[in-house]
């Protein structure tokens, strides 16, 4: 009803940019955020399927200085490919 509330600067707050990152996280299958709760961390997230409902999740944060493109995407890989083994064995 109010709207959604800034945790920090970088908190989105408007509807465009949520539905945007929406639909990135659809097609990526991870949803990212940068600083949008707590400064200086970032996090990645993945859902965890069992008898095909979204049931679960799955995150790794991180501070930003311990970060780095390879980083970032080794993390991703590796959420994903936990994500893969845990709905296995789930079924």
């Amino acid at each position: 009803p109010n709207g959604m509330t800034a945790q920090t600067a970088k908190t989105i707050t408007d509807l465009k940019t949520l539905h945007q990152q929406l639909s990135e996280i659809r097609l990526t299958h991870i949803a990212t955020e940068y600083e949008e709760i707590s400064s200086q961390l970032c996090c990645f997230a993945v859902p965890i399927r069992v008898n095909n409902h979204k049931a679960y999740a799955m995150s790794v944060s991180m501070p930003l200085f311990r970060t780095n493109e390879e980083k970032i995407a080794r993390t991703k890989t590796l959420l994903l490919q936990a994500k893969e083994k845990i709905e296995s064995l789930a079924r």
